[in-house]
């Protein structure tokens, strides 16, 4: 997977433009166009003309938004999917990808920089419709369920919710994350984003969580915090979903 840059044009209105059949066209707008760089001598952005027109269109920065998206290829790694990891071996004639051979609505790549790249069109990432297992060596007991996102350490499992914009509805803990790793770093992580005035993360309210850690003093501080947490959302009423769906561990 790729990450390709576009901008969506806001407002063409009086620059023309030729067809390939030579037609004049007048307008644009809400197109989102492929980006190809910048023109030096007016300093405008270049970009890539729809599909059947030749040429570039080139316009000011005020005319145009930034949109990236992530373009998808048959042999690109799968971090996860609903169908576990894994490779892209095909993508149909609709645009899906199948992973290991089978369709699916969303999956994130993880590149060689330790980027996440997401691609969610339903944007069921962003909804929470996902679960989280943190463990530097286990896998979850329910390995039935591919769809949950297993991460190794506190910073895997923060650049994952960073990338797709969310917290999960369900977060299995280990304590011990390798060296000098705990979970309840990503747990204050959380804490701090919850409370931020930007309000992009937010819990569910039929999250839940649980401890499977052997470290029964660590075991009690997650679990003492993220009771707090949970709690202490309920109250200031911050949670969002169905009242009576609260789950504590």
């Amino acid at each position: 997977m790729k990450t390709k840059r576009y901008f969506k044009v806001l407002d063409s209105s009086g620059l023309p433009f030729y067809s390939a059949t030579g037609s004049l066209c007048k307008n644009f707008d809400g197109l989102v166009l492929e980006y190809l760089g910048i023109d030096s001598l007016t300093n405008q952005i270049c970009l890539k003309q729809p599909e059947g027109h030749s040429g570039t269109v080139s316009l000011d920065s005020h005319n145009v938004v930034e949109v990236t998206k992530n373009e998808l290829y048959i042999g690109d790694s799968v971090f996860n999917s609903p169908v576990g990891s894994g490779q892209i071996t095909d993508i149909t004639d609709a645009g899906y990808p199948k992973v290991n051979h089978i369709a699916v609505a969303r999956l994130v790549h993880k590149t060689e920089y330790n980027e996440f790249l997401v691609y969610d069109p339903t944007m069921s990432y962003a909804k929470g419709d996902w679960e989280m297992f943190i463990d530097d060596e286990r896998f979850p007991v329910d390995s039935v369920n591919k769809s949950i996102v297993i991460v190794r350490s506190s910073t895997e499992a923060i650049e994952f919710c960073k990338a797709v914009k969310s917290l999960p509805v369900n977060i299995m803990f280990d304590h011990d994350l390798g060296g000098d790793d705990i979970s309840m770093k990503f747990i204050r992580w959380m804490i701090d984003v919850l409370y931020s005035d930007d309000q992009i993360f937010s819990l569910r309210k039929d999250f839940k969580f649980s401890v499977h850690s052997q470290n029964p003093v660590g075991a009690e501080n997650i679990k003492s915090l993220m009771n707090g947490l949970i709690q202490d959302q309920k109250n200031s009423d911050a949670l969002y979903g169905t009242p009576d769906q609260l789950e504590f561990s």
